[in-house]
């Protein structure tokens, strides 16, 4: 709902509680990149990997930080190193080939980018729509991510709860379809 500082304070305190907790400090970039501190958010990833560096979910969001900030060429070291790590199915993988396809547009590369969401898209394990739908995004093909977004709520994915705040889906803000797609949501207020 856009209440980051409440959530920031609610991870503080959870940092407290449990200072080594790799997942508290990775939640804690999260609410970061949310927010749009994508510096911030980078250090806290950083300090996670520093307790877990073999963690693959860290590096997607490192890498998404990474790009949202302009360092492409450090979104691409995150997403391979979180490639690396991950497993062959499931996890973070998606969303890692999400990432490098999200990386390979910003370095001119759509055909890669291309032939990624048709690895995605080919997979039934792997063919989940929010990961196609940042891909997608990326490409700025609108329709295609609307039609993807609408599949993810059809599936319920708890993924789409995030949608309002994510700054990969901003330049979507003033489309009445997404819109529609949060008052649907109920995250319209």
């Amino acid at each position: 709902m856009g209440r980051f500082d409440e959530a920031l304070a609610e991870f503080e305190q959870a940092r407290v509680l449990d200072p080594l907790s790799e997942r508290i400090r990775t939640d804690t970039g999260v609410a970061l990149y949310y927010a749009r501190r994508y510096l911030d958010a980078i250090a806290e990833l950083q300090a996670s990997l520093g307790i877990d560096p073999d963690e693959a979910n860290t590096y997607y969001w490192l890498a998404l930080c990474y790009e949202q900030a302009g360092n492409v060429s450090e979104a691409a070291r995150a997403v391979q190193r979180g490639l690396e790590l991950a497993p062959l199915i499931g996890g973070p993988r998606p969303y890692l080939l999400a990432a490098s396809a999200r990386v390979a547009v910003l370095n001119g590369q759509r055909a890669e980018a291309v032939a990624t969401t048709r690895e995605l898209a080919g997979s039934a394990r792997l063919a989940l729509s929010v990961a196609l739908a940042q891909v997608y995004a990326a490409l700025g093909d609108r329709d295609r991510v609307f039609d993807l977004l609408s599949r993810a709520e059809g599936e319920r994915s708890p993924l789409m709860l995030w949608i309002r705040v994510d700054p990969m889906y901003e330049f979507l803000h003033e489309d009445s379809r997404f819109i529609d797609l949060l008052r649907r949501l109920r995250l319209d207020r």
